[in-house]
């Protein structure tokens, strides 16, 4: 955002990795590009799953926004100039990613979820104590 140019950060479900790209990170696949991997260290691909473990509730986060589906096996978001995330017709998008490690489900789940509005970003993680995600 400090840059004044739109950026966009994509998860890639196939390969479990994070691209920043945009702005002075150059075009998608561009050398300058960050790339950030879910995986290593001793977890592997299939360790990473997106979406929500069984058995947890499905309603929408505390600040609204729920679950973003994959759109061919991808979730982007961009960025606007300003911090705001909005689609086509200049409306703000909510958008949530969910993810755990199949192996511990409940221990593990967390979420990332953007306000589209200001493009305010919260980190939360599944508690099973109150059978919620938490900020």
């Amino acid at each position: 955002m400090s840059q004044r140019k739109p950026i966009t950060f994509r998860y890639d479900n196939a390969t479990k990795k994070t691209v920043t790209y945009g702005g002075s990170f150059g075009a998608l696949g561009d050398a300058k590009n960050i790339v950030v991997s879910l995986t290593g260290s001793g977890v592997e691909p299939d360790d990473v799953k997106y979406g929500r473990p069984a058995g947890v509730p499905t309603s929408a986060l505390s600040d609204t926004t729920n679950l973003t589906d994959l759109s061919s096996n991808a979730v982007e978001i961009t960025f606007q100039a300003d911090g705001s995330v909005i689609d086509a017709s200049n409306n703000p998008q909510n958008r949530a990613l969910f993810f755990y490690h199949d192996k511990y489900r409940l221990e593990t789940g967390f979420a990332v979820s953007v306000l589209g509005a200001g493009g305010r970003i919260k980190v939360w993680r599944y508690s099973q104590g109150v059978n919620s995600y938490v900020e």
